[in-house]
């Protein structure tokens, strides 16, 4: 079952990983958890690194793939990361403003 392995490869990895927080949360059709990161079946994992939220998946990893993921994360750049949120959200913000209006985008205000 997935659910074992990944709990396996999960108790591999955090005692390996000593410098990185680990949190398990019990999985319910009901918990407000869950439906707020949209998770509709166990395992799932979510990722946080100082805040930023870097992956929210099915949790399908050997423990070797699990570390991998974390060594990953531990390397990024965040301002960076940040940074790039930060654009992104700025570009969709731009487009859903043109969207809602046209002449605007045109430069026709009449």
């Amino acid at each position: 079952e997935a659910g074992r392995a990944f709990r396996a490869a999960f108790e591999d990895v955090m005692q390996r990983m000593p410098d990185v927080a680990f949190r398990r949360v019990p999985w319910s059709d009901s918990n407000a958890l869950a439906g707020l990161f949209g998770i509709e079946a166990a395992p799932a994992l979510v990722l946080f690194r100082k805040g930023v939220g870097l992956y929210c998946g099915p949790a399908a990893f050997s423990a070797p793939q699990f570390e991998a993921l974390l060594r990953r994360a531990q390397n990024l750049d965040i301002d960076q990361v940040r940074e790039e949120m930060r654009r992104d959200r700025e570009a969709e913000s731009m487009i859903a403003m043109r969207r809602a209006c046209p002449a605007g985008r045109r430069g026709n205000l009449n």
